[in-house]
């Protein structure tokens, strides 16, 4: 191997390194807002049962819980593209090192289904609407 070419893989394999502690940093983030979340989720939704038929208090924690389920969206759908731009440039420099990047489609279809489950959420969380 050149000099050149040699300096040219260690700097890609640097790169490499760097991406994939950065990609882990967020996916663990990622995984951590979740339990937040379901935690908020469960919460409120104790709450929502707790308060008597027909109450204010129970609006309110419908209102409280469907707000909660849109920043959930927002916020995975917003940190999805900044993961999904880190995550490319991860593969592409995967493909020039002629190494498999294994870790690429698990995280990204982890979150996608993750995704896929607050969104169902959501959309459950309307059909509290029959329990005032």
């Amino acid at each position: 191997m050149a000099p050149l070419e040699n300096q040219k893989r260690n700097l890609l394999l640097e790169e490499f390194k760097v991406l994939v502690e950065v990609c882990r940093a967020y996916f663990d983030l990622f995984l951590k807002g979740l339990v937040l979340y379901f935690a908020v989720l469960g919460a409120s939704l104790k709450f929502f049962f707790d308060q008597q038929p027909n109450s204010f208090g129970r609006i309110v924690f419908l209102l409280f819980g469907i707000c909660v389920n849109f920043v959930g969206i927002l916020s995975t759908s917003v940190a999805g593209r900044h993961y999904l731009q880190l995550a490319k440039r991860c593969k592409e420099v995967c493909d020039l090192l002629d190494i498999p990047a294994l870790y690429y489609p698990g995280t990204i279809a982890a979150a996608w289904v993750l995704l896929g489950i607050i969104i169902a959420i959501t959309i459950s969380w309307f059909f509290l609407i029959f329990f005032l």
